[in-house]
């Protein structure tokens, strides 16, 4: 059950009552309501009509487990207070105590963002410990069994919700929705749910004795139906332990036993830890200015040598052009008293000897103002170039990072060079340059002038220079490091944000509120202190520029006194008016290029991601034979693969042999943590193997490019189902190489063409980010949708039904049989009946 697959879905007509030490369990079939009814019990929804009232604590275990990057510790405690004695119940009773032990650091262990190095079934019981730890009055647990085997779905059913289970001690209420029906035998009242109305109420037994023949006739043929997939399927506890009893179904793929192959699994998830218990590096910090190599990277972006030679002499003609406007006016006032004129112009007599040479001085300004005008669109013009060049660069080099950076890399810190950094490189960069380049040629013009008019000025400005250089080189080196420090702790900000986003709804139904506010607030205060000292250091350089400034100001002042039968009043006047614009243009060249180079970091952060080592080559290398039309048969084989998530770690798989011939169906085995889904990862090429080889119809995909591995040929039906932001029809067909007809078909074939029929766009229904406006299981037979478009020849079914009632379950398992009769089927699956039709099974 989830949230609605249309924005018209809602609960209706539900009234319930939960009372003191009450099991309530809620059941249906996909899209039934079954988790919007859980979170409008948290307040998460709209109330059409009808009111909610909730007078006790809630604890929320939700069916797509939220886990933080913390510790396994610090997930299950969730900020309640510390008992070591209920934390090792909950432990147990949560079958986490063996998971812990194959952890070298044991509950300190830090899981990663998402908890990456845990399985499925670990983040599920993680998940649900943190919610029995809580100790809350009620306890709302949304399909917390539906990613474990049946050995430890009995176990954690029995131990937390059953009679005596410690999820029901001191008379807590308990609200469990769940497919595993075989369990329901302790729930005091079960709801069963339809459509988005309660179907059916009372008892387990209750619902037993309703779709018996006798009583039977007062339900709908519809509700009747749909009971009976649930109430009277055969325990699936039972047939797992008849299938296993029969000994010949399952045969060892993997050198070593099981409890060899369940080591190995959880001990790499937790070996990528780097030091103790912990999982991400720490982000680099470069130390010092920034290296002339960035600024070579971004020049070369820009447009390489010939845009920064077009752009120099753009900004020197400029340059010569403003002070020959001045130098004309200058001349233009002896004439106009009485001196002698320039270029044949004589002294200024009249108007119109005033017009010739207002004439001549619009000639100079229009010159400057024009290649002015050159300077800047060359300047920008090249910074745009190099903010694309640059920003595509890093996102393809995050494309083909392998799947290890991801691992090791917080979500906040790659988010950071998106967005702030690239609004660094798109806007500020721009005009920090700009300023930095055209303030130094205007420093060159007023040195020039001022030597011109008052050689002796010389020396002062050497020693004036001098202080500025000095005083600048010691700011320069503090706010480049101030500038990393606030990149840096903008990172931490990016990650909570993106953490708390996603588990919303756990922290508001735990009260956990103001605790994440304070701890946003601590990293916000943190990055707060690095902006302010960056500009604190900004206003201390400012004071003492202006003092070095008025200082210049005053020599040339009272050089030009102490000369003034020497010089004449318009040269006195031009030096004094470039003696000020000396000040202004040496402030600007000080905190323009101090300013640049700290924004320089930004491109630096972007040009270390664009050096990201990639994966392997996408395409073919040359000489190969060639891959159309590949794979045809789907014959899969595996031979003595090793298999590891990193080079210095032990490997997951040890030795890994077994073939599928083409068609055949291979069925995969295991308690959860086992290492299952890492033959996934190897046939992807998700992560490369350490020793072995895996063939496609004869060919060794590690010869073959990435693009070909992953190509139409082979496909997987993710354990978490993942949709993307767009259309319901991009999401089964993205390269839209199929006709609607066929799309029906399909979705027909898992029972999802009613549904989506019954919505307002059909397949151009609009999919919300993640696919939030589906519920899980509906998400995941959407997948098997997009796997039936596709028709591939190797097809990997991971857990592809782990979400889904028993009716859909056998629907979707009839489309297998049907749909990929003659497609090499890798099914991955910790419950037996998953695989019973296998025609061959590893463990």
């Amino acid at each position: 059950g989830g949230e609605s697959s249309s924005s018209l879905f809602c609960i209706r007509d539900l009234e319930l009552v939960l009372k003191e030490g009450q099991l309530l369990a809620i059941i249906g079939e996909v899209g039934a309501g079954k988790s919007t009814i859980l979170t409008s019990i948290l307040g998460e929804t709209a109330h059409l009509s009808g009111e909610v009232a909730r007078n006790s604590s809630v604890a929320y275990a939700s069916q797509e487990p939220w886990i933080q990057g913390m510790t396994v510790r610090e997930n299950i405690v969730f900020g309640s207070p510390w008992d070591e004695k209920w934390y090792r119940r909950v432990l147990d009773a949560c079958a986490l105590m063996e998971d812990l032990k194959h952890f070298s650091h044991g509950d300190q262990t830090v899981v990663g963002e998402r908890g990456v190095t845990l399985s499925g079934g670990q983040m599920a019981r993680v998940s649900l410990a943190r919610a029995v730890y809580a100790r809350k009055r009620v306890l709302i647990a949304d399909d917390p069994l539906s990613a474990l085997d049946s050995h430890t779905g009995s176990h954690i059913y029995k131990k937390v919700f059953g009679k005596g289970g410690i999820a029901c001690e001191d008379n807590r209420a308990v609200i469990l929705v769940t497919h595993a029906v075989q369990y329901l035998a302790d729930a005091q009242h079960v709801l069963f749910l339809l459509d988005g109305k309660v179907a059916m109420s009372g008892s387990y037994q209750d619902l037993q004795r309703a779709v018996t023949e006798e009583d039977s006739k007062r339900l709908s043929p519809e509700v009747l139906q749909a009971m009976r997939n649930f109430v009277l399927k055969p325990s699936e506890d039972a047939r797992e332990r008849k299938e296993e009893g029969g000994g010949t179904l399952v045969e060892g793929g993997t050198r070593g036993d099981d409890r060899e192959g369940k080591t190995n699994g959880n001990n790499n998830r937790e070996a990528l830890q780097t030091g103790r218990g912990k999982l991400h590096t720490d982000e680099e910090r470069r130390v010092g200015t920034v290296a002339w190599d960035v600024y070579y990277g971004y020049i070369k972006a820009m447009g390489g040598w010939k845009y920064a030679v077009g752009f120099f002499l753009a900004i020197l003609l400029e340059r010569i052009l403003y002070l020959g406007a001045d130098w004309w006016l200058t001349r233009w006032i002896s004439a106009s008293q009485g001196g002698g004129g320039t270029f044949g112009l004589g002294p200024v007599e009249n108007q119109t000897d005033n017009n010739r040479y207002l004439g001549v001085y619009w000639l100079w300004v229009a010159g400057n103002s024009i290649f002015a005008y050159f300077r800047l669109d060359i300047f920008a013009r090249g910074a745009a170039r190099a903010a694309t060049e640059i920003f595509r660069t890093m996102t393809y080099a995050i494309f083909r990072s392998p799947m290890r950076f991801f691992d090791t890399t917080p979500l906040g810190r790659i988010v950071n060079r998106f967005s702030y950094d690239t609004e660094v490189l798109d806007l500020i960069l721009l005009e920090k340059l700009n300023g930095a380049v055209a303030s130094t040629f205007w420093l060159a013009s007023s040195v020039l002038v001022m030597v011109i008019v008052q050689p002796i000025m010389a020396g002062v400005l050497v020693v004036v220079l001098y202080g500025y250089y000095k005083l600048q080189l010691y700011y320069r080196r503090t706010s480049v490091q101030l500038q990393r420090l606030d990149s840096i702790s903008r990172s931490p900000i990016q990650a909570h944000f993106a953490e708390t986003l996603q588990g919303a709804v756990t922290v508001r139904a735990f009260g956990s509120s103001g605790r994440f506010v304070r701890y946003m607030e601590t990293v916000v205060n943190t990055n707060t202190k690095a902006v302010l000292s960056y500009t604190a250091a900004a206003r201390w350089l400012g004071v003492r520029m202006e003092s070095l400034g008025a200082f210049v100001t005053l020599c040339v002042g009272m050089l030009c006194w102490a000369y003034r039968n020497q010089v004449s009043g318009e040269l006195t006047g031009l030096a004094l008016l470039w003696a000020f614009n000396f000040t202004i243009s040496l402030n600007f060249v000080v905190k323009n290029s101090t300013e640049a180079e700290s924004k320089m970091n930004s491109v630096e952060r972007m040009l270390d991601y664009g050096k990201l080592m990639p994966e392997g080559e996408l395409d073919d290398p040359k000489g190969i034979k060639s891959t159309v039309g590949w794979p045809k048969t789907g014959h899969l084989e595996f031979r003595d693969v090793v298999l590891s998530y990193a080079d210095e770690l032990d490997p997951v798989l040890k030795g890994c042999s077994f073939e599928a011939i083409a068609g055949e169906k291979i069925g995969v085995v295991g308690r959860t943590g086992a290492g299952k889904s890492t033959l996934a990862t190897g046939l992807f090429r998700i992560r490369e193997l350490t020793q072995g080889q895996i063939f496609v119809d004869g060919r060794d995909i590690s010869e073959m490019g990435l693009a070909t591995v992953r190509g139409r040929g082979i496909c997987i039906i993710p354990q978490s189902p993942v949709l993307f932001s767009g259309s319901l029809r991009y999401n089964l067909d993205p390269f839209d190489e199929h006709e609607d007809a066929e799309l029906w078909r399909a979705l027909a074939s898992v029972r999802m063409d009613q549904i989506v029929r019954s919505m307002p766009g059909k397949l151009s229904t609009s999919v919300k980010e993640g696919g939030s406006n589906f519920s899980v299981g509906q998400r995941q037979l959407l997948c098997v949708v997009r796997a039936i478009i596709r028709k591939p020849k190797v097809l990997v079914v991971d857990e592809a039904t782990a979400s889904v009632d028993p009716q859909t379950d056998e629907i979707v398992q009839t489309a297998l049989r049907e749909q990929f009769e003659e497609t090499t089927q890798l099914t991955i699956a910790h419950r037996l009946h998953t695989v019973v039709d296998s025609d061959k099974v590893k463990k």
